[in-house]
């Protein structure tokens, strides 16, 4: 869902295809295609780690709804921490191709 409105946002299709998927954000950054799988099942790992504690400890609901959002925060800014390497990253290829 975050793609499709990111698409939207910039006034493409939602479905168009592109690069900005997780696999190949981590790709982009140079991890390969096994440790970027690696990864992406870690991070599910701990997110059900999370959500399998709150569901065994039953905190109060504003609790799980503030721990819910600050997960999504939190995936958020590290999608924009990987564009920003990313972008980093081809700009001083733009500015020194030899490097």
């Amino acid at each position: 869902l975050v793609l499709m409105a990111t698409r939207a946002f910039k006034g493409r299709s939602p479905f168009s295809a592109d690069r900005l998927h997780l696999h190949h954000l981590f790709q982009d950054i140079g991890f390969s295609q096994a440790h970027s799988r690696l990864l992406i099942l870690l991070m599910g790992a701990v997110f059900s780690v999370i959500g399998l504690f709150l569901h065994l400890t039953q905190p109060a609901e504003w609790i799980c709804s503030l721990t819910v959002v600050s997960l999504f925060a939190a995936y958020l800014g590290f999608r924009l921490y990987l564009q920003y390497r990313i972008a980093r990253s081809q700009q001083s290829v733009a500015v020194n191709p030899d490097a």
